[in-house]
């Protein structure tokens, strides 16, 4: 294994002034958290990515959202920075293979850029170099105040750094051993005059939120990264003698049913193309084919479930879903509430990202004279 990544979501983010820690602050819909491991995640695979987190401050669910970026356990934060990057240090000592070089990124670095990281990431590849740091040359006037008098310094002679920051591991390793008070790496190979190693030119964009104003300055730089995905979804299926009719798993008392391979649930079935169709993964047909004798009957919510994996695995969230329901009978009137709560509850979402209309044809067709029942739906993710 060349290189491994710490992500460092450990903090509390005080000076943030918000209800949670601000890595878990929302932005266009991620948390600061998932836009980092977003972006690290088009350079790495999972398995190279280590994930420091608050774990007594989280619940299951927020835990399992998570999940999906990392191959590795969740290393528990310390009470320092310096703590965290140690747990970390010593959960990678453990493995099966040690990498040559660990890159540590702070998640509250969310708007890096794939070219910097691969910048770092290439360079450490190099056997002479025993570390990358990016920094970013002072534009100010630099003061210093001591008491009432001011000093001006050359602001030249002066650098800002920035994460991630890369070693080779079994160097950093060694430092870490050392008990040293330090707000950042690079402090260690400065303590310690470690030789070899590059300062590379950082980017202006890869600011670090600390407060208000660095989270309304990202909300503004991420506007123009949000990627959305359209996918329509039809299903049709005729009605027949039975005990029920399954519409967006809900049962409907009837002396009815909708016929089919399965329960013939057409919102479910339309629900799950217009997912599929939006990330560009086939179609129901070809994942649950009615050739499968083991699908006979069985609960289209299943199908649904399988589907959200599948987009789980893409990086696009559901941003909302418009569906259209085509029946003469029955009367959906008393129960579209009881569908909408029911698919929000299979899909995760909240009440304003679904809505639901039933239409009929005016006894025109076979809807029209209760033969049958459809459904099209309109679903968008975005990224």
């Amino acid at each position: 294994m060349k290189s491994i990544v710490v992500i460092l979501a450990g903090g509390k983010g005080s000076r943030l002034n918000k209800s949670k820690e601000k890595q878990f602050v929302k932005v266009n819909g991620y948390s600061i958290l998932e836009h980092t491991l977003n972006k690290f995640l088009e350079c790495y695979s999972k398995n190279r990515l280590l994930i420091v987190l608050p774990i007594a401050n989280l619940n299951k669910i927020e835990l399992n959202k998570y999940k999906k970026y990392t191959s590795h356990k969740f290393i528990i934060n310390g009470s320092t920075r310096k703590q965290s990057v140690r747990n970390s240090i010593e959960y990678i000592k453990n493995l099966n293979k040690i990498p040559e070089n660990i890159l540590i990124h702070d998640a509250a670095r969310p708007n890096i850029s794939t070219k910097l990281i691969n910048n770092i990431k290439n360079n450490i590849h190099k056997k002479n170099i025993n570390f990358v740091i990016p920094y970013l040359n002072i534009d100010s006037t630099l003061k210093k105040k001591i008491g009432n008098k001011v000093k001006t310094h050359n602001r030249k002679t002066f650098i800002t750094t920035q994460t991630p920051q890369a070693f080779k591991f079994l160097k950093i390793s060694e430092l870490y051993s050392l008990k040293d008070k330090i707000t950042d790496d690079a402090q260690l190979v400065e303590l310690y005059n470690v030789s070899s190693g590059k300062y590379i030119e950082g980017e202006i964009d890869n600011i670090k939120i600390t407060n208000k104003d660095d989270l309304e300055l990202f909300r503004k730089l991420n506007t123009h990264n949000i990627s959305f995905k359209v996918g329509n979804g039809f299903d049709v299926h005729r009605l027949v003698p039975g005990d029920g009719i399954m519409l967006g798993g809900v049962k409907i008392k009837s002396d009815k049913k909708l016929s089919g391979h399965s329960d013939g649930d057409v919102i479910l079935h339309a629900l799950c193309d217009s997912i599929l169709g939006a990330v560009s993964k086939k179609d129901i047909g070809t994942l649950f084919p009615s050739s499968n004798k083991k699908l006979k009957n069985v609960q289209s919510s299943i199908f649904l479930k399988r589907i959200i994996e599948i987009l789980s695995k893409t990086n696009y969230t559901i941003s909302n879903i418009d569906m259209t329901i085509i029946c003469q009978t029955p009367n959906l009137k008393n129960y579209k509430d009881k569908i909408k709560k029911n698919v929000i509850k299979l899909t995760k979402l909240k009440n304003d990202q679904l809505n639901i209309k039933a239409k009929t044809t005016d006894y025109l067709g076979l809807i029209g004279n209760s033969k049958a029942i459809s459904c099209w739906i309109t679903t968008t993710v975005r990224k």
